[in-house]
């Protein structure tokens, strides 16, 4: 069951500290720009942004309807789906931010995934605007899909302590260029996607042939 008490007590601790210092860290074009107080907080919106992601729902619209429904009690101040949606980009950094904060340390061994992310089914893909641009088609050992897909590097713990997004066609192994540029002296394992000497010689990794192959940095 979903804790939103230490949800938001969590979100709403960080935003004390983080706000003021991001608004003063922005800069200035010249123009004005309301900065108007919306009636659900912003706290209320990243805590419902995070315990979506343990709810189980596969769509957000109808996690929202139900936090509307069964939950009302802990949002009192509770807005239109289609308001909310348009808040969501207020929260964003605090939520990237906040998440930068609550990364694992880098560990003697480390592994490293990326999982695939699908925005829209494959047959609406040239309607999809959420994305555009950005989400691409791609394929992976389930089937076709839309969108993008998520690099990770865990440490031994289970806790990331990296993370990159990318457009679904992009390989795994150039995905995982950049997050692991700086980690020496770790031992990196994953799976059979990232197989190939050519890419492990750009960095200069040793590569163990086995069941158990890894990277040795």
């Amino acid at each position: 069951m979903i804790d939103y008490t230490a949800l938001f007590c969590l979100s709403d601790d960080f935003l004390k500290y983080f706000q003021d210092w991001f608004e003063k860290s922005l800069l200035a074009f010249g123009a004005k720009k309301r900065n108007r107080a919306t009636k659900l907080h912003i706290s209320e919106i990243i805590t419902i942004l995070i315990s979506y992601a343990d709810s189980g729902f596969r769509c957000f619209k109808d996690y929202y309807a139900y936090v509307s429904f069964y939950h009302r009690k802990e949002f009192p101040n509770l807005v239109s789906y289609d308001r909310f949606v348009a808040l969501i980009k207020r929260s964003f950094p605090i939520v990237v931010m906040l998440f930068a904060t609550l990364r694992g340390e880098i560990t003697d061994i480390l592994f490293a995934d990326s999982t695939p992310y699908s925005v829209c089914k494959t047959a609406r893909r040239f309607g999809h605007k959420v994305f555009k641009g950005i989400a691409t088609l791609s394929k992976n050992s389930v089937g076709w899909f839309f969108g993008l897909k998520l690099h990770f590097v865990f440490n031994d713990k289970g806790e990331i302590v990296r993370l990159s997004i990318t457009p679904a066609n992009v390989d795994d192994r150039k995905g995982l260029k950049e997050l692991i540029k700086g980690l020496e002296g770790c031992k990196i394992f994953r799976d059979r996607g990232y197989l190939g000497q050519k890419f492990l010689k750009i960095f200069g990794l040793n590569y163990r042939k086995g069941a158990n192959a890894n990277w040795k940095i």
